[in-house]
């Protein structure tokens, strides 16, 4: 009897083990994954005390709505239906503490992502972290005063420089939808445009400034990351909350991946 109690104790320990081998950490996010089975995209949106995001236009609708527009049309005609939920309000935000500097590095912000961020990506549900800074890019050794955004390469997290978009030179109303399409940029950055994990269908990469598309009316063309062709942008483009600001070249390039 004491024989076979030990006989069951040893299948039991190698079963255990052998299951303890296949399982594996896995990580979901990638650009793959969000054109694989992921059925829901959640916004989550952070920020500092000082660089609130805008959240209503003038009659008081939501300003978020843009955003909504844009991814919605990322996936838009692909097999996979996506629900997307982007926050409508401050109060369905975080704010982070106040981080008490003036400059931020690709790093910084990635540290604060691990800190502060409460979604995950798993297979079926994709989460793209955007953060509301007080203070300016900085690369390497250069301060970037006029970088609205950026997305950490290979990562679904992306940061929004508050002064640079307070230090445009537009109407109030349309430095809204300045912000609206930088963040809306920064996404497609994070969503594998252009050429950045997602495969061109019609070539339209500017190889002088990799990842951007080299069609001018489109919000991922190189120059809409800084403030003055930004403002240009939304000016000449007419925005509305349901504009989208992706070219057709873009928008193939989602509709035609599938990982």
């Amino acid at each position: 009897m004491k024989r076979q109690y030990l006989l069951l104790s040893l299948i039991f320990m190698v079963s255990f083990s052998a299951c303890k081998k296949e399982d594996k950490t896995i990580d979901y996010d990638t650009v793959d994954n969000f054109y694989k089975k992921v059925s829901t995209i959640e916004v989550e949106v952070a920020y500092e005390p000082g660089a609130e995001p805008y959240t209503t236009l003038t009659n008081g609708d939501n300003i978020w709505q843009f955003t909504q527009t844009n991814v919605e049309a990322l996936f838009d005609g692909r097999p996979v239906s996506v629900s997307v939920t982007v926050p409508p309000n401050l109060a369905s935000m975080q704010q982070i503490p106040d981080q008490n500097r003036d400059n931020y590095s690709a790093q910084d912000v990635m540290n604060l992502a691990t800190r502060f961020r409460e979604g995950v990506n798993t297979q079926t549900s994709g989460n793209l972290w955007v953060v509301f800074l007080d203070g300016y890019f900085k690369d390497g050794d250069s301060l970037r005063t006029n970088v609205l955004g950026v997305n950490i390469t290979g990562t679904s997290v992306t940061a929004v420089f508050k002064p640079v978009i307070n230090g445009v030179g537009a109407l109030t109303s349309q430095r809204k939808y300045i912000e609206q399409s930088t963040v809306v940029h920064e996404l497609g950055h994070a969503l594998g445009l252009v050429n950045s994990g997602l495969p061109e269908t019609s070539n339209h990469t500017d190889t002088d400034h990799g990842g951007h598309c080299t069609n001018q009316d489109c919000v991922m063309y190189w120059l809409n990351e800084g403030a003055v062709n930004l403002s240009n942008f939304v000016s000449q483009n007419g925005m509305s909350q349901f504009t989208v600001v992706f070219g057709p070249e873009c928008l193939q390039d989602t509709r035609s991946f599938f990982p």
